[in-house]
């Protein structure tokens, strides 16, 4: 699957104002840019871009497999954390203590991806997507929806502009690679099966492939 590369088109923005900066350093006839501006810029070129550079390095590190193991999953199929989280677990700066995860990488730059959730009745439980500015654009959960009824949330990047399917709630990211942080409220571990039911009931489909029996690629 194609995936955009953050990396490469952040440091090409660094490398293109760090030669600004050599050719303000030759040719200060020529421009306004002196040697301290170009230094300043290039250092807020790279403050500016390095949380794509670390975001992107947390995507390809957790979707580096070919099928969904304990800890990861390839990229828009979820990984389920079967039990509370220990501090030995570095994924992310912080876990909650009193719920269980499930992440997913989405890359959005082909098509749109489809989030089902079954009904949850009075049970805690928020999808939080995350893009690559770590920024939340949207948090569905129990807080903003109804846990008797299932839902269909089509997560699509930033240039879709098509429809969605009858049903299907859309929730727009601000950038083509997204990640999903679910989390499902547990007491824990004799409640854990009952979760873990659930989570084998959140899915994720390419628009493409909606309303068909889809069966994720290796």
């Amino acid at each position: 699957m194609k995936k955009f590369n953050l990396r490469f088109q952040v440091m090409l923005i660094v490398m293109t104002i760090l030669i600004s900066a050599c050719n303000a350093n030759k040719k200060k006839t020529q421009t306004n840019l002196t040697p301290e501006n170009a230094k300043t810029l290039a250092k807020e070129a790279w403050l500016f871009g390095m949380p794509l550079v670390m975001y992107e390095i947390q995507f390809d590190y957790s979707s580096y497999v070919t099928k969904p193991s304990a800890t990861r999953a390839p990229v828009n199929q979820f990984v389920h954390y079967l039990k509370f989280v220990d501090a030995s677990n570095r994924l992310v700066v912080g876990f909650n203590v009193d719920n269980l995860y499930s992440f997913a990488s989405l890359d959005l730059s082909q098509e749109p991806i489809i989030l089902s959730v079954p009904p949850m009745g009075d049970r805690y439980w928020v999808m939080q997507i995350v893009d690559a500015w770590n920024g939340v654009p949207a948090a569905p959960g129990s807080r903003t929806h109804d846990g008797e009824k299932p839902y269909n949330f089509l997560i699509a990047g930033p240039n879709w502009k098509g429809t969605a399917p009858d049903g299907v709630e859309v929730l727009q990211s601000p950038t083509e690679l997204t990640i999903i942080a679910g989390r499902t409220y547990t007491p824990g571990g004799s409640d854990y099966a009952v979760v873990n039911a659930l989570q084998d009931q959140y899915t994720l489909t390419p628009l493409s492939a909606w309303g068909t029996p889809y069966v994720a690629p290796d």
